[in-house]
């Protein structure tokens, strides 16, 4: 939505079509639904900015930076990461690098952050423990998990995808369709509670090694399909922060086996 907002029309989002799915995205991560919360927060922070900037006039051009400025800020205060959540969003939204562009939306993340830690703490979102490379010949087995993770892009985008053209096939009511996929993610949950919400627990469990390798290798296709099956119903949420779960999981997997 704030893709085809910036391409489309002009930075132009409005408030009325964002509110009723922040209020669902809400309601399905507080139930466990298996997405995130970044894509909520990032519509709403952009949807205030294009009101504010359209209330001050302010040009086309200025407004779709303003806007990508907010979403910016948005995802820089979830992840605790304002370099990170500037770039995500000038590459995803904007398309330029241009110093124009990128200044702005800096300075904005920066902000943000800094006015999130001061309520919620400065601990980074996910605790990386320290690595070191013992070997040059370890870059290779990098080189193969890259491979492994581009393979699992494309099945996680395909499942998604394929899930949502399932449901859409469905003879049922539209409201009917989540109470569906929300049901069987609730199923899943019973024996994997860990695919339940965004999964920044269960990449902190893998990142400290406390997760074995057993029950990794069931969360994988676990996770993937209660987040396909949450997406393709039709429920509220982002997927960012899943996908970054399955990596994890994928690389703790990898990381199993390469060791043994």
């Amino acid at each position: 939505t704030i893709i085809q907002s910036l391409a489309l029309k002009g930075g132009v989002l409005t408030l009325r079509q964002t509110l009723p799915r922040d209020a669902a995205a809400i309601v399905t991560i507080a139930t466990g639904g298996s997405l995130g919360r970044e894509g909520a927060m990032a519509m709403l922070a952009s949807a205030l900015a294009s009101k504010f900037g359209r209330q001050c006039k302010l040009s086309t051009q200025h407004l779709r930076m303003l806007v990508c400025a907010a979403a910016a800020a948005a995802l820089a205060a979830v992840y605790n990461a304002p370099i990170g959540g500037s770039l995500f969003a000038v590459e995803l939204l904007m398309g330029s690098f241009a110093l124009e562009v990128l200044g702005p939306v800096v300075v904005v993340s920066v902000i943000s952050t800094l006015v999130f830690r001061s309520c919620m703490g400065s601990l980074p979102r996910f605790e990386v423990p320290h690595y070191e490379m013992v070997s040059g010949w370890e870059l290779c087995f990098y080189l193969g998990l890259g491979v492994l993770a581009g393979v699992a892009s494309i099945l996680f985008v395909r499942a998604l995808f394929g899930s949502q053209d399932l449901f859409e096939k469905l003879p049922l009511p539209q409201w009917a369709k989540p109470a569906i996929g929300m049901a069987l993610v609730g199923v899943i949950g019973i024996w994997w509670p860990q695919v339940f919400g965004n999964g920044f627990e269960p990449v902190n469990l893998t990142l400290r090694e406390q997760l074995p390798l057993m029950l990794l290798l069931t969360l994988l296709p676990m996770k993937l399909l209660a987040t396909s099956l949450s997406f393709g119903s039709g429920a509220a949420g982002g997927l960012f922060t899943p996908s970054l779960m399955l990596g994890a999981v994928l690389g703790a997997i990898f990381g199993y086996g390469v060791h043994a």
